[in-house]
């Protein structure tokens, strides 16, 4: 499974270096990759892109623009805020910040978990769902620190999730659907081969000096699976 789409690569790889090197700026960072998701964006909407471009990004780029529109953010001031709190170096070749890492990383781990192929909507979500990114104190700064970054944030995620959410709704009205939804919500989940978990963890959380457990190990391994199921046994015996 692929962990990127052709655009998010584009977007990560070509656009925002091109950013970096057009401002002279020595490192690629968030500021960047947000100033290349709303070129893209922007891009998919010109009238010389390509029919599926152009179907598949509108409503993206119709939510996406909703919330900048509500608080004033626009990729020129951006761009003009940026220039005036970086400093240029035009004889330095253009390198990855260490946030970019964390960023990608991120990305990974969501991708892995998810089980899908991450688009740009996924990278929009991630941009916004962390206030340590570069990109976060520029972006308050080009709207005059007038509005809350959680605010930002919320929206930006209200917008991104309600389809999922209205798409989820529907399902659970149909009636062919609704039995096998009851019969979920009324049945704890079985997790089945995760027993010998269990039990190191109920030992780790016997002991008598030491009685903690810190689960270890990539996503899809089972880790919540195993809390879960200790939980249902913890219920069952009291």
């Amino acid at each position: 499974m692929k962990k990127f789409s052709e655009n998010v690569l584009n977007i990560m790889n070509t656009m925002a270096p091109s950013f970096a090197k057009k401002f002279n700026h020595p490192m690629v960072t968030t500021s960047h990759v947000f100033l290349a998701v709303a070129a893209f964006l922007n891009m998919s909407q010109d009238d010389t892109a390509k029919k599926e471009l152009k179907e598949r990004y509108t409503p993206l780029c119709e939510k996406v623009s909703k919330v900048f529109k509500k608080y004033g953010i626009s990729s020129k001031t951006f761009e003009k805020t940026l220039l005036e709190v970086t400093i240029s170096d035009s004889d330095r070749d253009v390198e990855i910040d260490p946030e970019i890492n964390s960023l990608v990383n991120n990305l990974t781990n969501a991708a892995n978990e998810r089980r899908k192929t991450l688009d740009v909507e996924d990278l929009i979500f991630e941009l916004f769902s962390n206030r340590g990114y570069l990109f976060v104190e520029v972006l308050l700064h080009s709207i005059g620190n007038e509005h809350s970054f959680d605010d930002i944030r919320d929206d930006i995620s209200d917008e991104l999730i309600s389809e999922v959410i209205t798409t989820i709704k529907e399902l659970d009205k149909n009636p062919a659907l609704l039995n096998v939804n009851r019969w979920v919500k009324a049945n704890p989940q079985e997790y089945i081969g995760i027993g010998d978990s269990v039990k190191q963890i109920l030992l780790g959380l016997s002991g008598r000096t030491i009685n903690s457990v810190i689960l270890v190990g990539e996503a899809g391994v089972g880790k919540t699976s195993a809390v879960y199921a200790l939980a249902q046994d913890i219920v069952a015996k009291t």
